[in-house]
């Protein structure tokens, strides 16, 4: 029996999700005020378009972001999952792709994490203390951190 009325597929088929983070990756940098895409929601329509082209298939541009921020979501429970004592492993999906995306989107993971005690860095270079400290690495060794590296990241006491 054919469709009547043009709705928008539901189904997301794991080719159509990898062109999808593939789109976001490629398209994620050229979003801003003096780039291609003024918005994300300019940038969604241009993903949406781009998978009507290839597959033929009826997304919108409101479909792709959820797809995007439900592979999120569950990146984020499979990791909780798997941090938890006694829980048995979950796979990630698309974990590839997601780490090629964070690797270029800081809202993801940002250069810079400030707690209430501590700047976390994922690359060492000055951070200015409130105080009017600084604390750097060079690589040479010539001058310490502040605190010793954690999990590959700079902390910083304040």
């Amino acid at each position: 029996m054919e469709k009547t009325n043009k709705q928008p597929d539901a189904e997301w088929k794991i080719s159509e999700t990898k062109v999808l983070l593939d789109k976001y990756e490629n398209y994620l940098s050229q979003v801003g005020p003096m780039k291609k895409f003024k918005t994300k929601r300019i940038m969604w329509k241009k993903i949406s378009a781009d998978l009507k082209e290839i597959f033929n298939v009826e997304k919108t541009d409101l479909q792709c972001e959820n797809r995007y921020k439900t592979i999120l979501k569950r990146k984020k429970k499979a990791v909780d999952n798997n941090h938890r004592s006694g829980s048995s492993r979950e796979t990630i999906e698309y974990e590839e792709e997601i780490r090629k995306i964070s690797a270029i989107d800081d809202s993801l993971e940002p250069e810079v994490l400030r707690g209430v005690t501590q700047l976390t860095s994922k690359e060492t270079a000055d951070i200015a203390l409130e105080d009017g400290n600084t604390s750097s690495e060079t690589g040479t060794g010539q001058e310490e951190p502040a605190n010793p590296k954690k999990n590959g990241k700079q902390c910083l006491k304040l």
